[in-house]
């Protein structure tokens, strides 16, 4: 399963790609939600992983790149406000920061699905 951490936050970054690859997740990484959109194409990922640090200050603008990404794959977004006015816009929500445990077990039921 390709999971693609859109951040920019280094310590997060070290820590979920630890925790993926050690569970055996193919990890992609970019720095920005419109990086993520103006770069897609050839690759597209099992699951978008979006830190709220990368997100546009414009909610509009937010919800435009999440829902282009919500197309393609499920997207799950770690947030220091709970994930408010997203609504449709993800999957899941985990909060900053007490966000990993929760959400590796998420990720962990979303791979053991798509693999059955």
């Amino acid at each position: 399963m390709r999971v693609l951490v859109i951040s920019t936050d280094e310590d997060l970054i070290r820590v979920l790609r630890s925790r993926l690859e050690g569970s055996g997740f193919t990890v992609l990484f970019s720095s920005s939600l419109e990086s993520s959109f103006l770069e897609s194409g050839s690759v597209v990922p099992s699951l978008a992983l979006v830190d709220d640090d990368a997100v546009p200050d414009e909610l509009w603008q937010t919800k435009k790149f999440l829902g282009w990404l919500h197309h393609r794959s499920p997207v799950f977004v770690i947030s220091q406000d709970e994930c408010s006015g997203l609504g449709r816009s993800c999957d899941e929500c985990f909060s900053k920061p007490d966000y990993l445990e929760p959400l590796m077990t998420s990720i962990q039921a979303l791979a053991d699905r798509l693999a059955s």
